[in-house]
């Protein structure tokens, strides 16, 4: 089975508790994340979520731009509870 390829968007503490739960599931694929907050845009995803290390893609401010160069399969919105 091919991995589904998954994309963030929102990056707060239930977004980031939900990135770190698909990052360690086998069949998915994490390939970007996407974030308002200046503080995290360009850091490593990883690193933004607290993974326990990087993950080699940054965080994006720009979610059009993300959305079309990482083609995901889906995208798991977290902007507001």
């Amino acid at each position: 089975m091919p991995n589904i390829r998954v994309m963030h968007f929102g990056l707060g503490p239930i977004g980031a508790a939900i990135l770190k739960q698909i990052s360690a599931r086998p069949g998915f694929k994490v390939v970007g994340g996407i974030e308002v907050d200046p503080a995290k845009i360009g850091r490593d995803l990883g690193d933004v979520a607290g993974l326990p290390g990087r993950l080699g893609i940054k965080v994006s401010g720009d979610a059009a731009k993300a959305l079309k160069s990482s083609r995901p399969d889906v995208v798991v919105l977290c902007t507001s509870s």
